[in-house]
């Protein structure tokens, strides 16, 4: 079908064959959208390759991972922001008073620290096994400070407790990482988590918008020539919050060793820019 049908040159058809084992038909083939014929969208464009799509197919998986190293560099680093300044400004079990928290509604029309709360107890149900768990119910009687049950949050818990938090509070997180708004960080932080769960989940990224645009600082805004759904503006917001500066020194290099492997990666499709080096 993709010969004879939509057009598709496969130079090895065992190769092909063996990919196709590996890989979904219907994956695969989302990474040629951008190879279809505007004329007739049932074929690809004179010349595309079965080679085309494996590559887009394989440069996605590796900047999926490499998206994932610098988003969970960020989760961590949030996480001891938010555990110390929450220990610091309302004591070790503060995080159980909800008059410490905003009173914000789902669309449920339940209270999101109260649901944030089951969650927790849930998380640590699950996690009674682990050592720290397992010595704070047998020794405390299952009272946990911040700095441990923080580490029972998924990023998606993470960021419900950052949207609850005081606006002060927020504004303090937002300070430690050098950016002055609370609402832009708590953009920020939903658009981490929209990426890193695609990314967890083997999503594609490549051609494929997200959730929501995000807003920018005012000095990056220039950077952004085309919809702000893609990633590359996730990206710049990431490199803002980021403070390992060797790990973010790693990941430029490695993301122009990976548009270098794979050439066929058309940097329109991931909204970079042409000059992104000099911007990140």
């Amino acid at each position: 079908m993709l010969q004879e049908k939509h057009n598709l040159i496969v130079d090895d058809e065992v190769i092909a064959i063996e990919a196709l084992k590996q890989l979904n038909y219907y994956r695969l083939c989302a990474y040629g959208l951008t190879f279809l014929d505007p004329s007739d969208k049932e074929k690809y464009i004179y010349g595309t390759s079965f080679s085309d799509l494996t590559q887009l197919y394989q440069f996605d998986f590796a900047f999926r991972h490499l998206l994932l190293s610098v988003l969970e560099a960020f989760e961590i680093n949030l996480r001891s922001k938010i555990s110390y300044h929450l220990a610091i400004t309302y004591g070790s079990e503060g995080i159980n008073d909800k008059n410490n928290f905003k009173s914000i509604y789902n669309k449920r029309n339940e209270l999101v620290y109260d649901v944030f709360i089951s969650n927790l107890q849930v998380a640590i149900e699950r996690g009674k096994k682990k050592p720290f768990v397992a010595h704070h119910l047998k020794k405390y009687g299952g009272k946990f400070p911040v700095w441990a049950s923080i580490e029972l949050f998924s990023f998606g818990m993470l960021s419900t407790l950052f949207g609850i938090m005081m606006d002060k509070d927020q504004k303090a997180i937002a300070i430690e990482f050098g950016i002055k708004s609370a609402g832009l960080l708590n953009g920020w932080v939903r658009a981490f988590l929209d990426l890193r769960n695609r990314c967890a989940h083997n999503e594609r990224i490549y051609n494929m918008p997200l959730s929501q645009p995000i807003s920018l600082l005012n000095k990056d805004k220039k950077y952004i020539t085309t919809k702000t759904n893609k990633v590359f503006p996730v990206v710049l917001a990431l490199k803002r919050v980021t403070q390992n500066k060797s790990l973010w020194t790693w990941f430029c290099f490695e993301l122009k060793r990976l548009f270098d492997v794979y050439p066929v990666v058309e940097l329109k499709y991931i909204g970079f820019p042409y000059d992104w080096e000099t911007i990140l």
